[in-house]
């Protein structure tokens, strides 16, 4: 049978690294059924699924097959934060750190995480709830996923239904400062990108082919390297529809990239 997702997420903490966790630091003692391991699987849940309370956490954990050897009920993990030193779970997480690949040796490392949505499909018997948000593509959940490129692997993910668009996600998707964030065109938001340059953070995506532009500066290119074209531009359009104002309105920079057998790909950020 193959591993669920979650499964995977937790596949680098070893049954080895646990053992001798739970040696170092007696963090089993006392308890019958709560073990270390179901207090680790329970938290990254809760971080995870974003849950906020431990009444949601009860009613969520409980339905699903995620590998815990009992039942959470609320006071089982209040007594359990409470009791067990958080010195075992700082053991763990640097125990994972040593996994992660060595940095270059700058001063400042870029972080890279790409965005992007992925159907479910979940049709027949018991899925006819689905059906009311169904689309030509989709008919059951769309998955959004937040994809760590240096670490290759998630750092965060969302379900919706199929009919809710990548852009309104993008609204609602926790911004990090500093963070290079890579979307395609599904995400255009003029004024969700200019929040996402607000809390200093950068992006880079696919500019329409329509949007509307004046260039304000031309870069240098040079000849031995893809790039076409460099320059910095501004959105032209304060007013796109409806009423709707741009608050985009700093300097942001295109790249037209040359690309074998196709189109030149033209980024903005």
């Amino acid at each position: 049978m193959k591993d669920s997702v979650f499964q995977r997420i937790l596949k680098p903490i070893s049954s080895e690294w646990l053992k001798n966790c739970v040696n170092i630091f007696n963090s089993d003692y006392s308890y019958e059924k709560f073990k270390t391991q179901d207090h680790i699987q329970t938290m990254i849940y809760v971080q995870l699924n974003q849950i906020s309370s431990l009444r949601l956490l009860e009613e969520s954990i409980n339905t699903q097959d995620i590998g815990l050897s009992t039942s959470v009920c609320r006071s089982t993990l209040s007594d359990a934060n409470k009791k067990r030193k958080a010195d075992c779970f700082l053991w763990i997480l640097e125990q994972l750190l040593t996994l992660l690949p060595k940095k270059q040796k700058n001063e400042f490392s870029e972080v890279v995480r790409a965005l992007d949505s992925s159907p479910i499909q979940l049709k027949g018997y018991g899925y006819e709830w689905v059906k009311q948000h169904s689309t030509r593509r989709c008919e059951g959940l769309k998955l959004h996923v937040e994809y760590d490129l240096g670490l290759a692997c998630p750092a965060r993910i969302a379900l919706s239904r199929p009919n809710f668009n990548d852009s309104s996600m993008g609204k609602k998707w926790p911004i990090e400062e500093g963070i290079i964030y890579v979307f395609d065109k599904g995400y255009c938001d003029y004024n969700w990108w200019w929040s996402i340059h607000q809390r200093s953070a950068y992006f880079v995506s696919r500019l329409k082919s329509n949007a509307a532009i004046q260039i304000q500066q031309t870069c240098q290119t040079k000849g031995d390297t893809p790039i076409l074209e460099d320059g910095l531009f501004q959105f032209s359009n304060s007013n796109p529809r409806g009423g709707k104002k741009n608050l985009y309105t700093a300097l942001a920079r295109r790249i037209s990239v040359k690309r074998e057998g196709k189109e030149p790909l033209v980024l903005g950020h």
